[in-house]
């Protein structure tokens, strides 16, 4: 009889009291396997018992048991059925064979599997569970659309219930950012597509952040007005960056004003939120501060400008971005034409 592994398997046995007197059967089952390979599978049923027969009287009992879960292919097993009635051996001995065939089956295991690439690509190392019944390699390819992969065409041989690692990078798109997630499919089976399983696989974006703060010129100033630089923070990374925003070496009685957080997605340009006003006291010579931006994986970011004083200053932001050919507008404080937007 051909089996597969985890099978349920039930004989039907019809039994006839042909002695002279009332009687019960006992039926011991005994298994002789004959192992393929590395298997160590155990088999073993239960024994079963008649109810008490009549001379000539008949009755039919069933067999029942498990194959193995981890028996391997090709692996025979020879069941012997002994009878014996009140402790007396009959001998009326009955075999059945069985063969075990081959399954071919796969399973992904991604419990430690590490399972974020970075923004340009990465390698992740996948495990591959051998859970056929005999020795195989598995074979590898993608299914369907979605994120760029590249994997081996196929695996070692593995032995049943044992596991293999291979590594396969995958890259997201250009525009992908921290925190995407997409989903890549495997195809996984053997080597002539039997076991063949379709393993979906969660693939999150690392971070890789990229900030640079710049400026034309130096933040021109004027007494009495609060006055904005020609200074940006361009985010290159692929992350929001959350940033707290300071003016390290501001004399302390100047006034300072705006935003000390700043949020800046990827790809944005934003101008520097602060405004300064000098002190009555200044004596109008050039300043040198740092503005400084501090960021969660990066630390600290410093970026020295120049005070100098002017008689014409930024009184809103002269940072802008849009589509080529839209109009944007940029308000100063004159001393001899005052406030004038352009």
């Amino acid at each position: 009889i051909d089996v597969v592994p985890g099978q349920e398997v039930n004989l039907t046995i019809n039994i006839t009291n042909i002695g002279n007197s009332d009687d019960l059967l006992t039926i011991t089952p005994q298994f002789d396997v004959s192992h393929s390979g590395n298997d160590a599978s155990i088999w073993s049923a239960s024994e079963i018992n008649s109810t008490r027969l009549d001379v000539n009287q008949m009755e039919t009992l069933s067999l029942n048991f498990d194959v193995p879960t981890n028996t391997w292919a090709t692996t025979m097993a020879n069941l012997s059925l002994k009878t014996s009635s009140a402790d007396f051996e009959i001998d009326y001995d009955i075999s059945v064979r069985f063969n075990v065939l081959p399954v071919s089956k796969w399973s992904v295991d991604l419990s430690n599997t590490s399972l974020e690439v970075e923004p340009n690509g990465s390698e992740i190392q996948l495990t591959i569970e051998q859970k056929g019944n005999f020795p195989d390699a598995p074979y590898f390819a993608k299914a369907g659309q979605g994120w760029e992969v590249v994997l081996p065409s196929n695996g070692d041989i593995i032995s049943p219930g044992e596991v293999g690692q291979i590594n396969i990078t995958v890259i997201p798109p250009e525009d992908a950012v921290a925190g995407e997630v997409g989903v890549i499919s495997i195809i996984v089976r053997n080597g002539t597509g039997y076991g063949q399983i379709t393993e979906e696989i969660p693939i999150r974006v690392g971070s890789e952040p990229s900030i640079i703060v710049d400026s034309k010129g130096p933040w021109k100033v004027r007494k009495d007005v609060a006055s904005w630089p020609t200074a940006w923070i361009e985010n290159n990374g692929n992350d929001v960056a959350v940033m707290d925003l300071t003016l390290a070496n501001l004399p302390n009685d100047w006034t300072l004003t705006g935003e000390d957080i700043i949020v800046v997605a990827p790809g944005e340009i934003k101008g520097i939120p602060l405004q300064i006003q000098p002190s009555q006291n200044w004596n109008t010579n050039n300043i040198l501060i740092d503005i400084e931006l501090e960021h969660p994986i990066l630390g600290t970011i410093v970026h020295p400008i120049t005070i100098n004083n002017s008689d014409t200053v930024l009184v809103s932001s002269p940072v802008h971005t849009g589509r080529s050919g839209e109009k944007v507008s940029v308000t100063t404080d004159s001393v001899t034409s005052g406030i004038e937007t352009s």
